[in-house]
Formats: C-alpha cells, sequence, structure tokens
C-alpha cells in the first residue's frame, strides 16, 4: 500500500466568539507520520490580536497516532508558538489552536481544515 504524502488543506481559524478571523492553505507531508513535515501561509480576515505567529508564512513539523494530529507552525521558536491539535478524518482536521508564550498557553480557540 502507498503512503499518501503531501495533502493540501484549508485552514481556517476562529475566535472565541467563533468568528473566522485566519485562513488560507497548509500542506502537510503525511510519508511519515511520526515526523510530518511541509508548510503554511495564513491570512488575517480581520485585525487579529493575541493569536500569535499564525499570520504569514513559515515550515511546520509534527505527528499523528491513533488519529490525533498535532502540528507546531512555529517550531523554531522557544516562546510565542502556535500549536495545532485536532482530530484527523478522511477529508479534515478539525481542533483547538493554541498560543503558547513564556507564561503559558495566551489564547486558544478552533480551527478546521479541509483537505482540497
Amino acid at each position: 500500500m502507498q503512503k499518501i504524502q503531501n495533502i493540501f488543506f484549508r485552514y481556517a481559524a476562529y475566535d472565541s466568539s467563533g468568528t473566522k478571523i485566519i485562513e488560507d492553505l497548509m500542506t502537510i507531508d503525511f510519508s511519515d507520520s511520526n515526523h510530518l513535515t511541509e508548510n503554511w501561509g495564513f491570512s488575517a480576515l480581520t485585525q487579529t490580536h493575541s493569536v500569535g505567529s499564525q499570520v504569514g508564512t513559515g515550515q511546520l513539523i509534527g505527528s499523528v497516532q491513533n488519529k490525533e494530529i498535532h502540528l507546531n507552525l512555529t517550531p523554531n521558536f522557544n516562546d510565542n508558538n502556535v500549536m495545532l491539535i485536532g482530530s484527523l478524518t478522511n477529508r479534515k482536521i478539525i481542533g483547538k489552536w493554541m498560543w503558547i508564550t513564556f507564561i503559558g498557553v495566551s489564547n486558544q480557540s478552533a480551527f478546521e481544515a479541509i483537505k482540497i
């Protein structure tokens, strides 16, 4: 069986009131579920506060275990990290984004990433 590799997703992040605040594309290389890699590029839809470094572009790393996906959008940072933790299905990822600083989780809310 051939392993799935690069998959494109349309990403959307929401604030605590459920308003979409960020969207755009990310690519994830699933060829090794223990070491996911690839790129992302997200745009703000409104003036965003307290979302960390999830506006702009970058490289991600992560892993999948038992259909739970963990992605770090800012792996080269010691703080100001943006983590995505979600459930992986055949068509999408649904979960929570977290902005983590030296003081801990500074903000968090929902996200979804739909395979395109």
